[in-house]
């Protein structure tokens, strides 16, 4: 058995095996002396230590303006691996490596770059002469520091298996970060960037630091300078994570891990590829976008579609008859008209059911009180959503939703809540399918139903029985199928809203 773990260990990454190494030394099955002898076999073992090439350029990246940042140098003489897109201020005199500029703006502000036209600062490279140098000791005793002195653990046998194991988890992915930053300096990259993995498990802090770029220089000093091994979310809640700050305006270069058993990373930042993908990154940074931006995402959007030719089939047959269309080809076409509508509205945020950023377009005109309303994936390259809701609820994917979330166009004036009608109803009905196929759709109705409660003795008593019959269905089947704030308020309010319907009849 022993001998079939020590193989898994081999074959898994680094950080696994770091992490199981941690994890011994902090149960006692390894003393001090066995854990110096483990991390040696690790970073000092010919083959397993890492070595740093020459400074490391993507062959295939290529800027906004048509310069490969795979050269050290653009044709004008600038940094390749400074983010052109994002709002270059020439004639500053900062560097993005130091801690202060010389007019006293904030150094970590890799949206804003300030660079100098005709720079051609590279940070200095630690290569030996034949391009290749190995740092093994330098990691080595790095990492060795940052177990036993920098993030001991005071009491171990206080805590239980799994938050030691979280301890450790959390200590390896520290030491990565340190790593990874070491390489990517003696590499030349200039700037980082932090990606989350996207999934139900993502946390808002993490997806709030999702796409934000650093200066790599301020994210290595802030890395030595962390003094917990993580922020405890009294931190994070403090600065409403961060969810509506600019990353110019973060006061550090905060780098994973941001919590226990966080799986953010930060790797080598890359120039957007193409125009929407820039001005994607500058919303992902909460920097202001400019027209030529919010045409370049519309544009985007435009090249969509349902996810399958099913997805367009089944929303087709929900909502052809409030759409007004008598095919697919019609739906797609109207869908295209709003699109281009000159007067439209528009916003971008974060949906908290799936943390996937969504573009959100709607026409200002009502009909019965409602708006065409689109929903396009932008994380996921596809058209979510296409209906008539009403104004309250569209608005509350930026009011609830509120990572990163951003209205694109004039802002749009309240006109005041809409009678719960027979169509809103039907719409609410749909949530039933929308949880059986895990279709995020179902967020939308959430907000829906919120509504309703807020309007509930308005509602005529047909509705608020389908309402409640929907309620209970939920509440029987899927009352745990999820676990984030706004599923949670949803449910708390439909519980709430049938024991008093209920007991109203006793």
């Amino acid at each position: 058995m022993n001998i079939l773990i020590k193989s898994k260990l081999i074959k898994s990454s680094r950080i696994k095996r770091l992490a199981a190494i941690i994890l011994r030394f902090l149960d006692g099955r390894l003393d001090a002396r066995g854990l110096e002898n483990e991390l040696i076999r690790l970073y000092d073992r010919q083959g397993e230590a890492r070595t740093s090439a020459p400074p490391w350029r993507p062959a295939n990246a290529v800027s906004m303006d048509g310069r490969n940042p795979a050269s050290n140098a653009s044709m004008d003489g600038r940094n390749p691996h400074q983010p052109t897109n994002l709002n270059v201020i020439p004639g500053s005199t900062r560097n993005p490596a130091s801690n202060a500029s010389m007019d006293g703006r904030n150094p970590h502000q890799p949206t804003n770059l300030n660079v100098i036209p005709g720079s051609t600062r590279n940070p200095a490279s630690n290569a030996s002469m034949d391009g290749r140098v190995t740092h093994r000791s330098e990691t080595f005793q790095k990492v060795k520091k940052l177990i036993t002195q920098r993030y001991p653990l005071r009491s171990p046998a206080d805590l239980r298996p799994d938050q030691l194991e979280a301890y450790a988890d959390t200590v390896a992915a520290r030491a990565s970060a340190m790593e990874n930053l070491d390489e990517y300096r003696k590499r030349g990259t200039q700037y980082v960037q932090v990606k989350a993995i996207m999934d139900g498990r993502t946390t808002t802090i993490c997806r709030s630091m999702h796409n934000r770029v650093f200066a790599l220089q301020d994210a290595l000093e802030m890395n030595e300078k962390q003094e917990l091994l993580a922020q405890p979310n009294s931190f994070w809640e403090g600065n409403q994570y961060f969810a509506q700050t600019p990353t110019p305006e973060i006061d550090r270069a905060w780098m994973p891990p941001y919590h226990y058993n966080c799986r953010s990373r930060v790797v080598p930042f890359i120039q957007p590829r193409t125009d929407a993908e820039a001005a994607i990154l500058k919303h992902e940074n909460l920097v202001p976008l400019k027209e030529k931006d919010i045409q370049a995402i519309v544009d985007y959007a435009g090249t969509l579609d349902f996810a399958d030719a099913a997805k367009k089939t089944e929303h087709f047959s929900k909502h052809r008859d409030e759409l007004k269309v008598r095919s697919e080809e019609e739906m797609m076409l109207k869908l295209m008209q709003l699109l281009e509508n000159p007067l439209k509205k528009m916003g971008l945020a974060v949906s908290a059911r799936d943390n996937k950023l969504n573009l959100y377009v709607w026409d200002p005109k009502e009909v019965d009180g409602k708006h065409e309303f689109i929903v396009f994936a932008l994380d996921t390259r596809c058209v979510k959503t296409y209906y008539m809701k009403t104004e309250a609820d569209i608005e509350k994917n930026f009011s609830e939703a509120n990572i990163k979330a951003s209205i694109l166009t004039g802002k749009h004036v309240k006109k005041g809540a809409k009678m719960v009608d027979e169509l809103d109803v039907k719409h609410y009905e749909y949530i039933i399918d929308y949880f059986k196929n895990d279709d995020s759709c179902d967020e939308l109705e959430m907000f829906s139903r919120l509504r309703f409660d807020e309007e509930w003795e308005g509602i005529p008593e047909h509705l608020k029985k389908r309402i409640l019959a929907v309620d209970k269905i939920v509440l029987e089947r899927f009352h745990s199928i999820l676990d984030y704030p706004t599923f949670n308020k949803y449910i708390a309010c439909i519980r709430a809203r049938v024991k008093r319907e209920e007991s109203k009849h006793e």
